[in-house]
């Protein structure tokens, strides 16, 4: 099986978008901006 960059590129492309995405999104959040989702009372419990 011959592994190419080509074959790679999607994957190495959808980390580097979602380290951009969270860099330019979600920086400066903090729990009280998810005080009330759905999962809150569970990431809190530690």
């Amino acid at each position: 099986m011959v592994n190419i960059i080509d074959d790679q590129y999607s994957k190495y492309y959808n980390g580097i978008h979602d380290a951009n995405y969270y860099l330019g999104n979600m920086l400066g959040l903090d729990f009280k901006d998810w005080e009330y989702g759905d999962d809150y009372e569970f990431w809190m419990k530690d």
